[in-house]
């Protein structure tokens, strides 16, 4: 076989020698090489391609398939491009976008042991009998991913039926120690294999051998890598109890008798993943379920308080502060919506569903607190007018009205500062029977320092 050539060799422009100083620009640079095959001289893109030319129509194996019917074109009989081969079938000249290859004997038919040669694209559509590298085995797979679903969902079956005795022993026995170990032993048959069924490592005195209580597989015990792990029976009890129906009474009777976590089932990395991570999502979506239900629970429970008032008008101080406590709990309830979202356990439609939710509720505040708003500055209005009328109407005091009553406050407080010091006193040395007397002197002071701030008004004076 004749060694292969990349194009042509060109001869090399003489180089000025060194004394010779010739400036740059008057060095011709030479012409970009391009690719052609040495043989038929047809151009090629790239090494890769002339490559594959060269191995189908140049080799000396490939002098025994026909190449009288090759008709001679630049172009692709398809598209017009720069062709770059000949199919072996018709003979026509196609570029690589409908070009393909299939092994061809002599006589243009299918033969296993034939060469890879170039066909187009519609000669391997008509022709069953080349092989191409394009085989549609869909149909295979489907029949070998059926077998394989088959097997493992008997698998999965089967350990869940486990599982199903594990809850049933919880149930209907006692719980102890004694019964426990029976009843491990009892759940499945024990494989003593050389070595972990998960990670592979041969068991050794360091690396002591474990079995799992649900398939019965040898596996080691090491935290790192997760092969195994003792789940605790409550915690068990909480996935198990995902789609059961238990009553209440008896599902706390038996949370009490496992709150200590004396026991617990080894499981392998490979049962949690085919039967524990199902019941760990279903619980998990429980708890998503019951956070919506409680979240439009609360907001229907509001509005529909809030649409049953009149908003416009407010009676008293007690209405309006039930009112302001009503839209401060929408608020409150906009902030939990955002804080469960952020945690990131929300799929996209549930973040869609809560969303939607929130804006909701952001709209019927809008609508409904500007309401609210202009009923209590109406409200605060007709008070401050009343106190004007109260104000107008009190009669004017003269100056020195004014000055005695304002000496008889000072002394009022001063009164009401001695009592308080002496019902502390008092109260210290446990004299019950003065108090009494001092707590009526201290309700009569406060009633005479009471009238004469409301007969001064604005013109009394912090003591």
């Amino acid at each position: 076989m004749k060694p292969r050539i990349l194009g042509k060799s060109k001869p090399v422009p003489d180089t000025p020698s060194p004394s010779v100083s010739t400036p740059s620009s008057t060095i011709p640079s030479p012409p970009p090489q391009s690719i052609q095959c040495p043989i038929c001289n047809i151009p090629m893109s790239s090494l890769i391609k002339l490559n594959n030319h060269i191995d189908s129509q140049h080799l000396n194996q490939r002098q025994s398939i026909p190449r009288n019917h090759y008709i001679k074109s630049n172009k692709c009989h398809k598209c017009n491009n720069s062709s770059i081969t000949n199919c072996c079938i018709c003979g026509l000249t196609f570029c690589s976008n409908h070009i393909n290859r299939g092994k061809v004997n002599s006589l243009l038919e299918f033969d296993k042991n034939g060469i890879w040669c170039d066909c187009c694209i519609d000669c391997i559509n008509k022709l069953p009998n080349i092989i191409s590298p394009i085989n549609n085995l869909t149909d295979e797979f489907k029949e070998l991913r059926n077998k394989r679903l088959i097997n493992e969902s008997l698998k999965n079956l089967l350990l869940d039926r486990r599982l199903d005795k594990v809850f049933n022993w919880m149930l209907n026995n006692v719980i102890n120690e004694e019964s426990f170990i029976n009843f491990e032993k009892s759940l499945v048959n024990w494989n003593n294999q050389g070595n972990c069924q998960c990670c592979l490592n041969t068991f050794t005195w360091l690396n002591r051998r474990h079995h799992c209580r649900i398939c019965g597989e040898s596996v080691c015990g090491d935290l790192q890598k997760g092969c195994s792990m003792i789940v605790p029976l409550g915690m068990l009890f909480e996935l198990l109890i995902v789609d059961k129906d238990i009553s209440i009474q008896e599902r706390d009777r038996i949370r009490n008798l496992l709150k200590k976590d004396k026991f617990g089932l080894r499981i392998c990395k490979e049962c949690k993943r085919r039967v524990l991570n199902k019941k760990v999502f279903l619980l998990d979506k429980q708890q998503f379920d019951d956070e919506m239900v409680k979240f439009f629970n609360i907001w229907k429970l509001i509005s529909k308080k809030l649409e049953s008032e009149d908003l416009s008008f407010i009676k008293d101080d007690l209405e309006n502060k039930l009112y302001v406590n009503y839209f401060n709990k929408l608020d409150k309830l906009i902030k939990d919506i955002d804080l469960f979202i952020n945690k990131g356990n929300c799929k996209n439609d549930e973040i869609r569903i809560l969303t939607n939710l929130k804006n909701v509720i952001i709209k019927f505040i809008k609508i409904n607190l500007p309401i609210l708003r202009k009923s209590q500055n109406v409200k605060l209005e007709k008070e401050r007018q009343k106190l004007q009328n109260i104000i107008n109407d009190r009669p004017k005091l003269s100056k020195r009205e004014l000055r005695e009553k304002r000496d008889k406050l000072i002394v009022l407080n001063e009164q009401k500062f001695l009592v308080t010091e002496m019902y502390e006193t008092f109260k210290k040395q446990r004299r019950f029977d003065d108090l009494k007397t001092l707590d009526i002197n201290l309700e009569d002071i406060e009633k005479e320092i009471n009238q004469l701030n409301l007969e001064l008004g604005d013109e009394t004076f912090t003591i």
